[in-house]
């Protein structure tokens, strides 16, 4: 059903989170698969993550961003970055969807992989057993923490 599969929240950085950044309050993420999105610009002096040098996956009117999102289901959260396995583009495409209709699993939109909340796994597609690449965060006292890698 199309009701279940609202667009989820996006959240505009001005720059990458770097480690302790707040990226929200735990409770405004819905305990039935609640998501929020968040972008930032990417420096041009970086790459994102599982891009070759040459490929320009999620490039948009916005320019040049990264993509990650949380997911919260019951009293977990997982975070990941926004880019399929299979053809390093965006999750969500165009209609923002990160959800299956029947919200148990994230979907890709592009090919319909999907991939278990808990440890981005996939299930079902084109790049089964592969896995989507986490976003490391912690939860201190009631918010959800940017706990990005060095580099």
């Amino acid at each position: 059903m199309l009701e279940n599969r609202k667009a989820a929240t996006l959240k505009q950085l001005p720059a990458p989170p770097v480690n302790g950044d707040m990226l929200c309050d735990y409770d405004s993420l819905s305990r039935d698969a609640g998501l929020l999105r968040l972008e930032w610009p990417v420096p041009s002096s970086h790459q994102r993550p599982g891009r070759s040098p040459g490929q320009s996956p999620g490039k948009s009117s916005r320019g040049d961003m990264e993509r990650m999102f949380l997911i919260r289901w019951g009293d977990e959260v997982s975070a990941y970055y926004n880019i399929c396995p299979h053809t390093l583009v965006p999750l969500d495409g165009a209609p923002y969807q990160l959800l299956s209709a029947d919200r148990e699993e994230l979907q890709c939109a592009f090919h319909g992989a999907r991939f278990r909340f808990r440890d981005g796994r996939c299930v079902a597609g084109p790049v089964r057993g592969k896995c989507l690449r986490p976003y490391p965060i912690r939860i201190v006292d009631g918010a959800i923490l940017a706990v990005p890698a060095a580099g």
